[in-house]
């Protein structure tokens, strides 16, 4: 009897330590970029605090090259460091990827006229392309959060799509 409860209790503790372990492994897909961006050879990137998730960023539509871009791999471009009026007029710091360095890797083509930014949450922006590359200091800001967020300095806060998950050239 008491043989029979010995291995009873080891069945029972095995199966725990199964359940336990089974919830510790969790794999993590990693999507492969359609084009290989070309990160800034010498840049030193600004010291900032390390994502904590993962957004994956897909530029398509009329371009050459799409794009599928992760946290980590836009974190391996050049950062750059903007601070600019954000919600309320208040002054906001944002480091990110330049917008029009990530545009010409995707290489628009001739006829590409609009951008079209979603975030996760369906919201959708669009604006002309030519206000995009008429703005140095555009990026595709990096959040401590791992989410992607366009900052469009001297447009409308509407143009700053949060959670971006695509870029759309129309």
């Amino acid at each position: 009897m008491l043989h029979k409860r010995i291995v009873v209790l080891i069945l029972m503790a095995t199966a725990i330590i199964a359940v336990a372990l089974a919830g510790c492994t969790t794999p993590t897909p990693t999507p492969s970029p359609t084009a290989t961006p070309t990160p800034a050879p010498t840049a030193t990137p600004a010291p900032t605090a390390a994502p904590t998730g993962t957004s994956t960023l897909t530029i398509k539509g009329k371009v050459a090259h799409q794009l599928d871009l992760t946290t980590s791999t836009l974190s391996g471009y050049e950062q750059k460091t903007i601070t600019v009026l954000g919600k309320d007029n208040v002054s906001q710091t944002y480091t990110g990827v330049s917008y029009n360095k990530l545009l010409d890797d995707a290489a628009p083509t001739g006829d590409a006229a609009t951008v079209k930014m979603t975030g996760s949450d369906g919201y959708s922006n669009s604006i002309a392309l030519s206000k995009i590359r008429a703005q140095p200091d555009a990026i595709i800001a990096i959040n401590a959060d791992g989410s992607l967020k366009s900052v469009i300095p001297n447009e409308s806060k509407g143009a700053w799509v949060g959670n971006l998950v695509t870029i759309e050239l129309e």
